[in-house]
C-alpha cells in the first residue's frame, strides 16, 4: 500500500508539475511566433517580475546560446522535461546552503532559439516526505494496536485455559462434581 501510494503519488504530482511548464513554455513560445525574440524577451522579463504563485525560473538564449533574458545560467539546450541543478551563479539556494533542484521544460523555437520554463521540485520532495511520514505513524499505529489486541486476545484465552487446567486438576484430586465452564460461545 505505501509503495502504491507513493509511487502513484508521486507521479500524478510530477505530471501535473510538466503540464504547467509545458503550458507556460507553449504560452510563451507563442508569444515568440507573434513578437520575435525581443517581445519574448520583454514578456518573461514581466513574468518574472510579477509572478505571484511562487517561483517559475525562465531561460531564453539566442541560437547561438547567448543568454537573452532569465534567471538560470545558460545550458545546452534540452527539449521536453529535464530535471536539474543549477550551477552556483544561480541566484536561488536553499536555505540550507545546498542548490535547488528544479524540474524544467524546454523548447527550441523556430529561430533556433532556446526557451527553458522551471519550477523547484521542493513541492514533490515535501509531498514525497509528508507521505513517508504518514505511514511511518500509521505503521507504528498498526503495529502498537496489534499487540495490544495480540495482549488482549491471548490474556482471554490463557484464562479459559487456566480454567480448564484447575477444573481437570480438581476432577484428578477426585472431586467428580468440577465442570469447566460454559461461556455460551
Amino acid at each position: 500500500l505505501f509503495a502504491t501510494v507513493y509511487v502513484t503519488a508521486t507521479a500524478a504530482m510530477q505530471n501535473d508539475m510538466a503540464a504547467v511548464l509545458r503550458s507556460e513554455a507553449f504560452q510563451l513560445a507563442e508569444v515568440h511566433s507573434h513578437s520575435g525574440l525581443n517581445g519574448l524577451a520583454q514578456q518573461i522579463a514581466r513574468r518574472m517580475n510579477f509572478r505571484t504563485r511562487g517561483p517559475i525560473f525562465y531561460l531564453l538564449q539566442a541560437p547561438n546560446g547567448r543568454v537573452v533574458v532569465g534567471n538560470l545560467p545558460g545550458m545546452p539546450p534540452v527539449n521536453g522535461v529535464v530535471d536539474f541543478v543549477p550551477q552556483p551563479d544561480t541566484p536561488a539556494p536553499d536555505a540550507d546552503g545546498e542548490r535547488a533542484k528544479l524540474t524544467g521544460f524546454g523548447l527550441t523555437l523556430s529561430d533556433g532559439s532556446f526557451l527553458l520554463v522551471a519550477q523547484d521540485a521542493a513541492r514533490l520532495t515535501d509531498m514525497q516526505h509528508a507521505i513517508v511520514r504518514a505511514f511511518a505513524w500509521a505503521g507504528g499505529l498498526t503495529l502498537l494496536l496489534a499487540i495490544a489486541g495480540g495482549a488482549v486476545l491471548a490474556n482471554s484465552f490463557l484464562r479459559r485455559i487456566d480454567a480448564i487446567t484447575r477444573t481437570s486438576r480438581a476432577i484428578m484430586e477426585g472431586d467428580l462434581s468440577a465442570r469447566i465452564p460454559v461461556r455460551g460461545t
